[in-house]
């Protein structure tokens, strides 16, 4: 019997929670950049929205699946879908944070 190993991505619409967390992402970190940019460092501007967006992003997964937790009982807080939603914001954040530690 053959194993997927991304068979927890496909249950639970986690797929749509890994791209609406991405999508959010971007969007509040260019609406955040935006608001809050002061011109002289581009690099840490960037790195203050991204951090805010990524907050931002794990405070609506965490509202979220609390609401799915008080509607549907005891069981129902999912970490999977947490962190299907958080997910993406931390890759782009790591990244681009890794990405200024070594330039």
């Amino acid at each position: 019997m053959k194993i997927n190993k991304f068979m927890w991505l496909v249950e639970s619409n986690r797929d749509k929670h890994a791209i609406l967390g991405f999508i959010s992402f971007i969007i509040i970190t260019v609406i955040d950049y935006v608001i809050i940019n002061t011109g002289n460092y581009f690099a840490y501007d960037i790195l203050k929205s991204m951090t805010i967006s990524l907050v931002a992003i794990i405070f609506g997964a965490g509202c979220l699946e609390f609401k799915d937790y008080l509607y549907n009982g005891k069981y129902a807080w999912d970490w999977l879908d947490f962190i299907a939603t958080c997910f993406p914001g931390s890759v782009i954040l790591i990244s681009y944070l890794m990405f200024l530690l070594t330039h």
